[in-house]
């Protein structure tokens, strides 16, 4: 059975998402587990969202294969859901921030391989936990030059974006602390 899904229904959730597409992900041979992120499974989406998919491809794939793949992957849920715009990533190619979200915020829509995505969620969690004081410590080293007009040669069109920036990032760290799952 085939459902669609479009932008036009009124109900457009993580369940309905995730019926819609168990039976795709349950058929392709090569991915271990497909994650839902982004504005749909944090229960933000609007009608301008596009829905988020990660897969986490079985190994030995080269870098072309997995492109490949993840075109074929992205036109497939196209069709499955009509005319919602789709964005996937694949999580052996992204940056470990990115990673580290899919699994914060994500919803496992499907897994074949159970084992496959513990042991990468205990690396990714570890290897993020280890490299975050880095990465803080280079965004504030950032804002700190851009504050005082050090990048640019002085030149900053976004005077006074920084504590625009400095309050959504605290309120985005609330949400994240008090979310339930």
């Amino acid at each position: 059975m085939t459902m669609y899904v479009t932008k036009a229904e009124s109900v457009l959730d993580v369940s309905s998402i995730q019926a819609a597409l168990l039976p795709y992900f349950a058929a392709q041979d090569g991915i271990a587990v497909a994650y839902l992120f982004g504005s749909f499974a944090r229960g933000q989406a609007s009608a301008l969202s596009d829905i988020d998919i990660a897969i986490l491809l079985e190994p030995p794939l080269d870098a072309a294969a997995r492109f490949s793949l993840r075109l074929r992957v992205t036109k497939d849920i196209k069709a499955l859901m009509g005319d919602q715009e789709i964005d996937t990533i694949v999580l052996n190619d992204v940056p470990l921030a990115l990673s580290y979200r899919v699994i914060r915020d994500g919803v496992v829509l499907h897994c074949r391989d159970e084992q496959m995505r513990i042991e990468w969620t205990a690396s990714t969690v570890s290897r993020y936990l280890d490299f975050k004081p880095f990465m803080d410590r280079h965004e504030q080293a950032v804002l700190d030059r851009v504050r005082r007009g050090d990048l640019l040669y002085g030149y900053n069109p976004h005077r006074g974006s920084i504590d625009r920036y400095l309050q959504l990032r605290e309120r985005f760290d609330r949400n994240a602390e008090t979310d339930p799952r």
